[in-house]
């Protein structure tokens, strides 16, 4: 996807300017196509203006990669989202989004997967609510509890061991101060619930709605229950 974002020229409204300049962003889901539009961009460019009698020069600043997530770590993220926050709360993206991420840098040399946890505040249409970029944009910020919860899972399943997955211990009589705190975060009552593989307990609050999680190859989301924004980061690039 290419977009001319500023274009400026000439000092005044009676005077043909000798120059112009054209600024823009350009944004793709894959390497090849990245690279595919860095060739063409440059000689559409070229060959337009040396049509017209004029010389176009063009610099394209390379931005951040293609944010690509893990075949095999992906799948494993999701089943942990719905075990931890409920099956209804985690789903794939259907389509990824072109925004430009700078965890593609780590997902490059680690094999992972990247989630966004949705903040939308209770009772607000999330399709009318600022973005998250905006500056008038307010977050719920109970669901954080929901992303730690998902950190710790994550980190616990990946250092247990497949053959030495201990048994599941019941819940203790008496909450911890985390428990409490969570539970304060979250808006309900500690609930436990155990799964193997992970090695540990999984907290969660059951009583409210937690995150909903979506995801194309691309890019996991997690997202809260009442919030519908697709989320995939592309590449990141700009042109002059």
């Amino acid at each position: 996807m290419l977009t001319v974002t500023r274009i400026s020229a000439g000092t005044s409204s009676n005077i043909i300017p000798e120059t112009a300049e054209l600024e823009g962003t350009i944004r793709a889901l894959s390497e090849h196509t990245r690279l595919t539009l860095h060739g063409e961009v440059r000689r559409v460019c070229e060959h337009v203006a040396a049509a017209h009698g004029c010389a176009a020069t063009v610099a394209i600043e390379h931005g951040y990669p293609v944010t690509v997530n893990d075949d095999e770590v992906t799948p494993q993220l999701i089943d942990l989202a719905r075990s931890v926050l409920g099956v209804r709360n985690a789903e794939p993206m259907p389509d990824p989004l072109m925004g430009a991420e700078d965890f593609s840098y780590v997902l490059a040399k680690v094999p992972g997967a990247m989630a966004f946890l949705g903040a939308c505040p209770p009772g607000r249409d999330p399709d009318s609510v600022p973005a998250h970029h905006s500056n008038r944009a307010v977050f719920d910020e109970a669901a954080m509890a929901h992303g730690v919860a998902l950190y710790a899972g994550f980190a616990l399943e990946a250092l247990t061991p497949p053959d030495r997955t201990p048994p599941a211990r019941a819940p203790p009589a008496r909450t911890s101060r985390a428990d409490r705190r969570l539970a304060a975060l979250g808006g309900g009552c500690p609930a436990v619930a155990a799964r193997p593989g992970i090695g540990e307990l999984h907290r969660s609050c059951a009583p409210r709605p937690a995150v909903r999680f979506q995801l194309p190859r691309t890019l996991p989301v997690i997202r809260p229950d009442h919030s519908r924004r697709q989320g995939c980061r592309g590449a990141g690039g700009r042109g002059r």
